[in-house]
Order: structure tokens, then C-alpha cells, then sequence
């Protein structure tokens, strides 16, 4: 997930450039970070979910990923008429790169074979 997210940084931070190829290596960039991302989160959701949980957190996750996505769209779309694209995109690329800074650089807890164990047999309670 770090990788796409460092991806999709340097394809923003490509894609405010003024020519044509470099932007077309920033869309390349940003079109292959999207597997990556998705990937890397799904996998998260699919290892941290307890069975019993799992019908209901996809459809929080799905509403937590849908919502956002239409209200930035809309954001967008009444932003460019006052901010030039290219403020947009450094921006983009700026949370992009900070994203993937915290996931290179936070400690990553393992869980204890009991709660592997406790997970898996979904008595864990919520």
C-alpha cells in the first residue's frame, strides 16, 4: 500500500507538469498505484475482520470509501473554477507522499497467537 500511495504522489506530482510526456508518465504512475492501493486494502480489511464482522464492516468500509469519494468529486468540480489544476495536484500529491511517509515509518503491531487464534474462531466480541 505504500508503494501505490508513493506512486500515485510522484504521478500527481508529475501530472502538474507542462508537458505532454511527463504527464503522461504521471497517469501511468497513478493508474498502476490504484492496484496497489485497493489490493493492500482489501487484504487489511479481509486479515483484521473477524468472520461473524465481515458482511457488515464491508458495507461500512464501502460507505466510508463511497462517500468521500463522491464528495471530493464534487469539491473538485466547483475548485477548479478557482484553483488552478496544478495547486490541485501538488496537493494531492503532497497527502499522497505524507500517506505513504506514515506508513513507511509507523511500527506495525503483530498480534499474539491468541488473538490470531481468537480471530479466527470469531469469538472475539465486538
Amino acid at each position: 500500500m505504500m508503494l501505490g500511495l508513493a506512486c500515485a504522489a510522484a504521478g500527481f506530482f508529475l501530472d502538474a507538469a507542462p508537458t505532454n510526456l511527463t504527464v503522461a508518465t504521471g497517469t501511468l504512475l497513478i493508474g498502476a498505484s490504484l492496484p496497489l492501493i485497493v489490493a493492500g486494502a482489501m487484504t487489511l480489511f479481509q486479515r483484521r475482520t473477524p468472520a461473524p464482522l465481515m458482511g457488515r464492516t464491508d458495507a461500512a468500509l464501502n460507505v466510508l470509501i463511497a462517500v468521500p469519494q463522491t464528495t471530493a468529486i464534487a469539491a473538485g468540480a466547483a475548485l477548479i473554477a478557482l484553483v488552478d489544476y496544478r495547486v490541485m495536484l501538488a496537493a494531492m500529491g503532497t497527502l499522497m507522499a505524507a500517506s505513504a511517509l506514515y506508513l513507511a515509518t509507523r511500527t506495525t503491531h503483530q498480534p499474539s497467537e491468541k488473538e490470531v487464534d481468537t480471530r479466527l474462531a470469531g469469538e472475539h466480541h465486538w
